[in-house]
């Protein structure tokens, strides 16, 4: 269990890394699979970057939220499981998002915690889910380049121990 968050904690510095500091580009393409071959070579397990928009090939189609476009996303497996995060923006509300994965109970995943928020710049929410060995973290909150949409950072993992 600890090593699936120790590699969700590389994961996530380093999507964070490449979803925020590449440009969509040639050189794009270069930098992920040259993070790709180094978290491969340092972990011994299979690693994804996208930041061209696409879903991790792992992510339960369950978490997608309908309509969303994607922004990026990072996955990697080993022996201890699988894990991620992906991106995704829409202009849906923040409530209306927040409602339609609380609504996932009614396809077994269980509702583990919610957290909500409101400040000057939106609502925000966060809600922790599970089903079987996989675990989600998702967040909602306004996109803070434009107002008039709503992010979705989901976070996930399995573990296989």
């Amino acid at each position: 269990m600890n090593k699936t968050f120790i590699l969700l904690a590389v994961v996530l510095v380093a999507a964070g890394f490449a979803l925020n500091c590449c440009a969509p580009c040639s050189p794009e393409k270069m930098a992920e699979r040259a993070l790709e071959r180094g978290l491969e070579s340092q972990g011994g397990g299979d690693v994804d970057i996208n930041i061209t928009g696409k879903a991790p090939k792992d992510l339960p189609k369950e978490l997608v939220y309908p309509g969303s476009k994607f922004l990026g996303s990072f996955s990697g497996s080993g022996a201890e499981g699988v894990g991620g995060i992906a991106t995704m923006e829409t202009s849906a509300s923040v409530s209306t998002v927040s409602k339609y994965y609380e609504k996932l109970e009614s396809k077994g995943w269980s509702n583990e915690g919610v957290l909500t928020g409101s400040s000057e710049e939106g609502d925000s929410y966060i809600i922790t889910l599970k089903k079987g060995n996989l675990s989600a973290v998702v967040t909602v909150s306004v996109s803070d380049d434009n107002a008039n949409k709503t992010t979705i950072g989901i976070m996930y993992g399995t573990d296989n121990d």
